[in-house]
């Protein structure tokens, strides 16, 4: 007999309005991803029809249809944010003595880092000209060199790409209406924290070991052998969060947790087919169930 834990999730709403006209369609019938900041679909009408599409961060959408057989769900991330964001920087910095000004981002990625002159004209070598002081917060500071080309109080033109965490789920913005057909389906269901995972995450105990259930909404259950079920957390009235993962048995790991649905609409919505955010049960011998994720 296969026996799991359970977890407890977080299920809430969504509001309504009327929608623009004249807004282009767009309709996916074969599977497509649209990542963080792909920005060519937004403002258009999206149709979905028998195929699944993954859109993660956020985006605005003058519609949005899921017909039968359609799908709209959201990537997973074991850290509940998604940090592949690429987005280019220019600062311009003063070099003054031996100050080591801090850059406008965090989260810099170094092999694209170029420092020139403020025109252009004169690229500086790294280690050379200047130096780069990473700080554990992700930060960033650079400074001259005691031999540097640069001239002391110089100012330096510092271009460069920077990645910025965006929380995991869908969060979609609609300008007209909200429409889910029998049939089709926003379902983020086990795009949650993975088993084990996550701030209200099964623990795992016992002989033989035995996991319990993925908290969020609630607290997770307890298991066969008392292993604790995760903590609860998240918000009741505007919930953002993943699921937490379950506890992992002796026979492998526990379930995943639901994903996140975030939508707003000044249309309607109308949902005759399915909105799931759940947990996953566990499918291994004595671990813990997934907690469902979040809708609102």
């Amino acid at each position: 007999m296969n026996i799991s834990s359970v977890g407890r999730g977080l299920l809430v709403l969504l509001f309504a309005a009327s929608s623009p006209a004249f807004a282009q369609t767009v309709t996916f019938a074969t599977e497509t991803s649209i990542g963080v900041g792909d920005t060519n679909y937004d403002g258009a009408a999206i149709t979905i029809t028998n195929c699944t599409v993954t859109i993660d961060g956020p985006h605005s959408f003058a519609g949005l249809l899921v017909q039968e057989g359609g799908k709209l769900t959201h990537s997973v991330s074991s850290s509940g944010v998604l940090d592949y964001l690429l987005v280019w920087a220019t600062d311009q910095l003063a070099l003054a003595g031996t100050n080591t000004p801090f850059l406008s981002h965090s989260n810099v990625v170094l092999s694209n880092l170029l420092v020139t002159d403020l025109v252009g004209a004169v690229v500086y070598t790294n280690d050379v000209d200047y130096t780069l002081i990473v700080n554990p917060d992700g930060s960033v500071m650079l400074g001259r060199t005691a031999t540097s080309s640069i001239s002391d109080g110089a100012t330096v033109s510092v271009d460069y790409s920077y990645l910025n965490p965006v929380l995991v789920g869908l969060d979609l913005a609609v300008s007209g209406d909200v429409v889910v057909e029998l049939g089709g389906a926003i379902d983020v269901s086990a795009k949650g924290y993975p088993a084990g995972t996550g701030p209200g995450a099964g623990r795992t105990s016992g002989s033989p070991a035995s996991g319990g259930g993925g908290g969020h909404g609630g607290s997770g259950g307890l298991s066969l052998s008392n292993a604790l079920g995760g903590f609860a957390y998240g918000q009741i009235s505007e919930p953002f969060e993943p699921g937490s993962g379950g506890g992992n048995g002796y026979a492998g790991p526990g379930g995943c947790g639901g994903g996140v649905v975030r939508i707003s609409a000044t249309g309607s919505f109308r949902i005759d087919g399915a909105v799931l955010a759940g947990g996953v049960l566990a499918t291994n011998e004595r671990a813990g169930g997934g907690a469902g994720g979040s809708i609102w």
